[in-house]
């Protein structure tokens, strides 16, 4: 009779995680992500501990890692769709140029507009994809 209890329960968790609402969790936990990083940064320029250029690097290390992000999310769904792996290869070097390219602004532009490590504090939303497995793809 336990038994029966236990499979019961055991079935409840799993449905849990494949049910729609939870689906969200992922999206959120990014843009908190972000959303904290931005404040911190803004916080830091604020006292004059860091330069604005620290923002805008961190702005177009965002917009170049959501652009790989779609990358990835079209990628996926263009092999389900096509099955051709030379796609996906050919979508796989686009998207390590993509998030090479903002590092090779910033270092090579003489004024010093986009700072490196705010640039690689925008590409941070890429390092926590395989930490949300399937739930954004």
């Amino acid at each position: 009779m336990e038994w029966v209890y236990m499979n019961n329960f055991i079935h409840k968790v799993g449905n849990l995680w494949t049910n729609k609402k939870w689906k969200i969790i992922p999206y959120i936990s990014l843009f908190t992500l972000v959303a904290i990083v931005a404040l911190v940064l803004t916080i830091l320029v604020g006292v004059k501990t860091i330069g604005w250029n620290w923002i805008t690097g961190f702005t177009l290390g965002l917009i170049f890692a959501f652009i790989g992000i779609y990358v990835v999310i079209f990628a996926t769904k263009k092999l389900i769709s096509t099955e051709n792996y030379f796609l996906y290869y050919f979508f796989y070097v686009l998207r390590i140029g993509i998030y090479a390219a903002p590092l090779i602004i910033g270092f090579l532009i003489p004024t010093p507009i986009f700072n490196w490590i705010g640039i690689l504090l925008g590409l941070t939303p890429i390092i926590l994809i395989p930490l949300f497995k399937n739930e954004i793809l």
